[in-house]
């Protein structure tokens, strides 16, 4: 289901959100192919687990918006799989402007947020200690762009009083609706890059040796990736990319001649 809600805006907000619109989205032709995977908004939920594989995984935006309008997404469980849309015109400055009007993008700065935070912490409400995870947003609708990080338990127990924190409580709005969006023409991700994290398979997965699948990229070797490490790291681009990540998206535990490994695949989804 769609979640882009509808819109209540005056005419005047209109006015000055098209001019923002505008210049948020708007590159010289000649640099159009080089800015057009710009990111203009994206989500980050980090595990609040220290494992090395959720450490890995959610390294990875949970959502992100670039400024042609392209989308890449998935829920906050860290196994599922991505998704990508690429909205059309109408749909992009309908997004865009129903985010400013529903959650007012353009006003969650680390001031205005500062500025609230004495009044809020007075009231917010329990946190829940059992939560460790942690929600990173950038946003990139105002100049300078900003990244707000915070527990997504202290999120939670800071919404909900607009009177006292209403960035607050907007930045947590803003985080449950990117966590939670979906499109009708989605599909199933194919990145351009992806990293992937190659080690032999541990013994208690050993059980689950005899499910493993032939790994499909012959130009891509596990074995050499890995050497005589532990745990080894690579990037793929391209084809390789697209094809390990629909691969990988469907299992973890990977053979190749007669040795077994278990593989990681996250998408890269800007310059790290």
């Amino acid at each position: 289901m769609n979640r882009i809600l509808p819109l209540k805006i005056k005419a005047p907000m209109i006015y000055v959100f098209t001019i923002t619109l505008s210049l948020m989205f708007s590159v010289p032709e000649a640099d159009a192919q080089q800015n057009e995977r710009q990111p203009a908004i994206w989500r980050q939920l980090i595990a609040g687990s220290s494992t090395v594989k959720s450490m890995f995984v959610t390294r990875s935006p949970q959502f992100i918006l670039y400024s042609d309008g392209f989308i890449v997404f998935r829920g906050d469980q860290m196994d599922t799989p991505y998704k990508q849309v690429k909205l059309t015109e109408q749909e992009r400055v309908y997004l865009v402007r129903s985010l400013e009007s529903n959650y007012r993008v353009s006003g969650i700065t680390n001031s205005r947020l500062k500025r609230e935070e004495p009044y809020i912490q007075s009231m917010q409400k329990p946190v829940d200690t059992n939560n460790k995870n942690t929600v990173v947003l950038w946003l990139g609708m105002h100049s300078p762009p900003s990244v707000h990080r915070a527990s997504q338990t202290l999120m939670k127990a800071r919404s909900g009083n607009v009177e006292l924190g209403p960035a607050w409580d907007l930045m947590y709005q803003l985080s449950q609706f990117l966590s939670t969006f979906s499109h009708p023409r989605s599909e199933r991700l194919k990145p351009d890059e992806i990293e992937i994290a190659v080690q032999v398979l541990p013994s208690y997965l050993a059980e689950q040796a005899s499910t493993a699948k032939p790994w499909p990229l012959r130009e891509v070797s596990l074995k050499e990736i890995r050497g005589t490490r532990k745990r080894a790291f690579k990037s793929l681009k391209g084809r390789d990319a697209q094809l390990a990540y629909t691969f990988l998206s469907e299992r973890s535990i990977v053979s190749e001649g007669n040795e077994r490994f278990e593989v990681w695949v996250r998408p890269i989804l800007f310059s790290e």
